[in-house]
């Protein structure tokens, strides 16, 4: 498939492969997934130089493709400016530069090695601290007087040990997608998708359009492809190129979504302006 998407085979080649995706669905998200990992792979500078060519000649063939990749691109630059993503990146970079010697064999032989012989040596004391203890003496029974009785002292029971919990701390995440309006629900390739995993709490949409200074401000509301309403959000302020709009992850499920936009003119009233359509796909 990853031949197919840069443009490597012949047509007899592609022919039973677009067949496959006319008619088999998994067939069809499966070649999504490549192509998304192509794409990813492409802005994050992950490709060999001869696939990195191949995929700007061969892949980058149609309009849809483009505005894919410009997409990925503008993701990217807005996630570098995202604070809470730069201090994850510098964990990350943290525990990369302190594991870093961790895998090389030499080490791990040493540790081994090492751990053996203490278990040796240990066991070697046990055995003769067993042989050398001194037998307990005897008592002869000797007669005592009895003593005054006293009333027992109440035995001091030790302070119950805190408990520290060893788990890694969640850390909260927020995902930012770039929607631009007009996308064709039926075009499953060009459908944004938006993964959401378990460390994700929120989901920022940056809804692309064309500001206009008759509405003084507008209104979002999310839907399911059905048009079940989920989600509004009112009294959005205008931006120059953006409308940015936050929404809790736990609102989201694994479906195809319609968000749609409109404005609040001088009476009051609202009109429809633009409407976007994405994917999410929880793990």
């Amino acid at each position: 498939m990853l031949h197919y998407l840069l443009g490597e085979l012949s047509e007899s080649a592609k022919a039973p492969i677009e067949e496959q995706l006319f008619l088999n669905e998994h067939y069809l998200a499966q070649l999504q997934l490549i192509e998304d990992q192509l794409v990813d792979d492409y802005v994050c500078e992950a490709l060999p130089p001869a696939q990195r060519q191949q995929f700007e000649t061969g892949y980058l063939i149609s309009a849809r493709r483009r505005q894919k990749l410009q997409l990925a691109q503008e993701l990217k630059k807005t996630l570098a400016t995202l604070p809470e993503n730069r201090a994850v990146q510098e964990k990350i970079t943290r525990w990369q530069a302190a594991l870093a010697f961790w895998p090389k064999p030499v080490w791990r032989a040493g540790l081994m090695a090492t751990a053996l012989v203490l278990l040796l040596i240990g066991s070697w004391f046990v055995m003769q601290s067993g042989r050398t203890s001194t037998p307990a003496p005897i008592i002869a029974n000797v007669a005592v007087p009895p003593q005054p009785t006293e009333s027992p002292r109440p035995t001091p029971q030790p302070a119950p040990a805190t408990i520290h919990s060893t788990a890694p701390p969640r850390i909260p995440a927020t995902i930012v997608s770039v929607l631009s309006p007009g996308l064709l629900r039926d075009d499953t390739a060009a459908t944004p998708k938006i993964v959401i995993t378990t460390q994700v709490t929120s989901v920022t949409l940056q809804l692309k359009y064309q500001p206009n200074p008759a509405y003084s401000t507008y209104r979002a509301v999310l839907e399911t492809v059905a048009g079940k309403p989920l989600f509004t959000r009112d009294n959005l302020k205008p931006t120059p190129q953006f409308l940015r709009l936050t929404i809790p992850a736990q609102t989201l499920a694994t479906n195809d979504y319609v968000l749609n936009l409109s404005g609040k003119n001088a009476q009051g009233e609202y009109e429809e302006v633009n409407d976007y359509s994405f994917r999410v796909v929880k793990k």
